[in-house]
């Protein structure tokens, strides 16, 4: 039975027996039991809110903690804060002094640095693997002995042979020449080093391959210009030609570009013999490049800069510039031919010589203006070896396959060996 039905009968059997007596005492009995069945109703409700208050107590408490903790970490990043304030600022004078004193022994090494150079400089030539040596060995070997071989063959079929005795194949002789030179300077060090694991090199060594370097690359500059003004003459002025490219000019014309290259190598020579080597020998090249032993040099650089811009000026854009309006000049004349078979003689007759103007220029071109990365030093030594190895070994194969002349001398030749 259930609480209220018990209070229910108590109360009933309570009011029998005073029933009818007094209506104040009924009424009294009845509100009380009203009370206490409210009471007992609302008692679950009661506890509930005891509950509830109980968990808002505790919550109020643990907000409180929160709230604390909140103010510790606020507290510890202010002071994390001000510890990393102090440190960064006791760095910044660390590093002002050590800058100071670098700046200073800067100072007293270039004042102590007039006067001293190396002996020996270490050419690094490639960074390669140990197989990576062995296929840049016999590629350089090959591309060596090919040069030397195809230009000395060119040099041999222009003496022999009459019918070659002309203007043009006199300078071809010219540029075989230099080309002959230029490699012979720079690629018997590079494969004495691979297979003697030597890098040394002596400093007269070092200035003389840097003289003979830049002799051969202003003559093979300045004869290829002397070439385009050949194929100029013979195509826009041909009545004229015979008078123009006598002898006489031409000699004078190729005695100059020797001249002007043994003269600027000679400066550039004697301006590097005067520099200072103190703080390494180290040539990250595999030869002796004008452009890396000026960045080794503690020397003054201002006046290296000047006359480096005005030989480049001189010796590299101005004969460019001449190759260039030689051949605009050559196609305008070419358009204005009425027969085409006369058009396409005058243009192979060219073909030849433009193939190797551009494949001169183009490396060093892009040398040039190519942007500064992380892997600018390995480039431009790959780069390098393109005009100073490659190039020469095509110059006889586009001059041989692409030029009929020299393939009938080439024939006559054989033909005349054959009979002995």
């Amino acid at each position: 039975m259930e609480p209220t039905q018990e209070m229910s009968m108590a109360y009933r059997k309570k009011g029998e027996d005073k029933a009818f007596t007094d209506g104040e005492d009924g009424e009294h009995i009845f509100r009380g039991f009203m009370r206490d069945l409210f009471s007992q109703a609302l008692h679950p409700v009661r506890s509930d809110l005891a509950e509830k208050k109980e968990e808002i107590k505790q919550l109020g408490r643990r907000m409180e903690e929160l709230e604390a903790s909140s103010t510790s970490i606020t507290s510890h990043s202010l002071e994390l804060e001000k510890i990393l304030i102090e440190q960064h600022s006791q760095l910044h004078k660390t590093l002002m002094m050590q800058e100071d004193s670098f700046y200073r022994f800067v100072v007293v090494k270039m004042n102590n640095c007039t006067n001293e150079t190396v002996k020996e400089f270490l050419i690094l030539a490639f960074h390669t693997s140990a197989t990576g040596h062995i296929a840049l060995f016999i590629g350089m070997l090959l591309m060596y002995l090919m040069t030397v071989i195809g230009n000395l063959i060119i040099i041999t079929l222009v003496c022999l042979v009459t019918q070659l005795h002309t203007p043009m194949y006199f300078f071809l002789c010219n540029l075989s020449t230099a080309d002959i030179t230029f490699v012979s300077v720079t690629l018997p060090k590079v494969l004495s080093i691979i297979v003697t694991k030597d890098h040394t090199i002596s400093f007269q060594g070092c200035i003389t391959q840097l003289y003979f370097f830049l002799l051969c690359g202003d003559a093979e500059v300045f004869t290829l210009t002397c070439m385009a003004y050949d194929r100029y003459v013979a195509i826009c002025k041909p009545l004229q030609y015979a008078m123009l490219m006598r002898k006489k000019v031409r000699l004078t014309m190729s005695a100059s570009s020797w001249l002007i290259g043994i003269f600027n190598s000679l400066l550039h020579s004697l301006i590097a013999s005067s520099l200072s080597f103190c703080y390494s020998n180290e040539i990250d090249h595999f030869f002796c490049d004008p452009k890396t032993l000026n960045m080794l040099s503690a020397s003054d650089s201002i006046y290296r800069d000047i006359v480096s811009g005005v030989t480049t000026v001189l010796i590299g854009c101005l004969p460019f510039q001449c190759i260039i309006i030689s051949y605009v000049y050559i196609i305008k004349t070419i358009l204005k031919m009425k027969y085409s078979k006369g058009c396409s003689k005058a243009f192979s007759s060219c073909t030849s010589h433009l193939i190797t103007v551009i494949l001169f220029y183009g490396p060093g071109i892009f040398l040039y203006i190519k942007p500064e990365t992380g892997h600018s030093l390995e480039e431009d030594k790959w780069l390098s070896l393109l005009y100073v190895a490659v190039v020469p070994m095509l110059n006889p194969l586009v001059y041989s396959l692409r030029n009929k002349d020299t393939l009938d001398a080439m024939a006559k030749v054989k033909r005349y060996l054959q009979n002995i």
